[in-house]
């Protein structure tokens, strides 16, 4: 049973990517670049892990596994449905007439906003890396960074990606010049320096995806599904890269490239307690062996009390009832909880996923918030493609934060998204809604080559 789970699982999610572009005719639909990633956080990877037989340590008794993938299959499932709640088909997929030319002021605007966000981000990341030395003395030994006293500074780089967003918008109806490409690499550069010499994932992953997919969604055409299809196996391919040679990527380093560890890191040769699919496993275990559910406290903490900077609020974790936070332990269980229901402990600051990561917070009630996620991700989508403008910025980021929902946890992708949609919108409302209401110009004009389906 355990296996016809695991594989039942992958196919939901592959009927529902066929579901959505027969529907839609939209390779951009969330679900064409979440699909996959799905398919292989919550199918692939354990498949491999099962038939490799490297489970046995962790759950000796693999019947305890079926539960995991009962919780497993219905979170997808309905992550899956929310995004096919509503249905916007896409008349022509590759290019389609505008009805919408938007003022000249507003794209000088949006052009001073880019360079304002891009230019603040790419300053702190210099900054940063100054701190440690330079570039050079920061990336000289493997996982090298710079060095920051605040959440807020670290976090700062990632203004760059609205900013290329902006940008290009403002490029409405120009022929793209190499100084424009150049612009866009300076913001695109502190996410490829980290990416590529500072081997993360998260940051490579980020800009891989807003390179390849923005272009289309702030203009009137869109990429054939082979595109996308290749562009987000190609984006696995170069994550599983720097993952895989994680200990030769420093300048200085003698880099050997060796195919095989690429291939071993997609085939999950040997499983490790800080695997996403055997922590997040086991904290669903863990969570029903102790009966512990959060119910939004731990969900609060992340989204209110966590942005006070600790400077103004140093025991801000202790103080809301979340010391786990300060010690660097998110999913709130200590190893004495896990040796007693699992007889082993994950290594540190491992990821689960946003299955487990819901479960543990709701128990069942994750169910309802899977729903609710996909259908926040089908909304985007829709107001993206229908109303575009700010819209169409706020689905962008959404969607290139989108690998840290599986991969990590709700929190750190929700938390990523405010943080790059809030700031967004204000100076949105502030700087380019006025030039639309001057000019006469609807705020959200809807698009001809868009139709509105009713609901399935």
């Amino acid at each position: 049973m355990l296996t016809q789970l695991i594989w039942l699982t992958g196919g939901v999610v592959l009927t529902a990517m066929v579901v959505a572009y027969r529907s839609s005719r939209d390779p951009l639909h969330p679900l064409m670049f979440l699909g996959p990633i799905l398919i292989y956080i919550y199918c692939l990877q354990p498949a491999l892990l099962h038939q490799g037989d490297q489970l046995s340590p962790f759950f000796p008794d693999r019947s305890v596994l079926v539960y995991v993938h009962i919780v497993n299959l219905l979170g997808v499932a309905l992550f899956c449905a929310g995004c096919l709640r509503i249905r916007v088909r896409f008349r022509d997929a590759r290019s389609s007439p505008r009805t919408f030319t938007p003022p000249r002021e507003m794209l000088r605007r949006l052009r001073s906003l880019a360079y304002l966000l891009g230019l603040f981000g790419v300053g702190n990341s210099l900054y940063m890396l100054s701190l440690r030395g330079g570039i050079i003395a920061a990336f000289s030994a493997p996982k090298g960074g710079g060095s920051a006293s605040s959440g807020y500074l670290s976090e700062s780089p990632m203004l760059t990606l609205p900013a290329i967003v902006f940008y290009l918008m403002s490029l409405h109806g120009q022929r793209v010049r190499p100084r424009n490409i150049a612009m866009i690499l300076l913001f695109a550069s502190p996410h490829l320096i980290y990416g590529l010499l500072g081997s993360r994932r998260g940051p490579l992953f980020l800009i891989l995806a807003a390179l390849l997919w923005s272009w289309y969604l702030v203009s009137s055409r869109r990429p054939s599904l082979r595109f996308i299809l290749t562009s987000v196996a190609l984006i696995g391919v170069m994550v599983a890269f720097v993952i895989s040679h994680r200990r030769q990527l420093y300048l200085g380093s003698d880099f050997d490239f060796n195919p095989s560890l690429i291939l071993q890191s997609f085939s999950s040769a040997e499983a490790t307690p800080g695997d996403l699919y055997v922590v997040g496993s086991g904290q669903i275990l863990n969570s029903r062996f102790h009966g512990k559910h959060l119910w939004g406290h731990r969900y609060a903490v992340t989204f209110f009390i966590r942005p006070i900077p600790k400077q103004i609020w140093p025991t801000k974790y202790e103080d809301s009832g979340m010391p786990e936070f300060a010690r660097g332990n998110p999913n709130c269980f200590d190893n004495r909880q896990w040796m007693q229901s699992l007889h082993w402990t994950p290594d540190r600051g491992s990821a689960v996923g946003f299955v487990a990561d819901m479960y543990l917070e709701f128990g069942w009630g994750f169910a309802a918030l899977s729903y609710v996620l996909g259908s926040l991700f089908n909304l985007l989508w829709q107001r993206a493609v229908t109303r575009k403008g700010l819209w169409t910025v706020l689905y962008i980021e959404a969607s290139i934060l989108s690998l840290y929902l599986p991969a990590q946890s709700v929190g750190a992708w929700l938390y990523r998204f405010l943080l790059l949609a809030i700031p967004s919108v204000f100076v949105w409302k502030v700087l380019v809604e006025p030039i639309l209401r001057q000019s006469g110009r609807p705020l959200h004009p809807r698009f001809a080559s868009y139709q509105i389906l009713p609901n399935a």
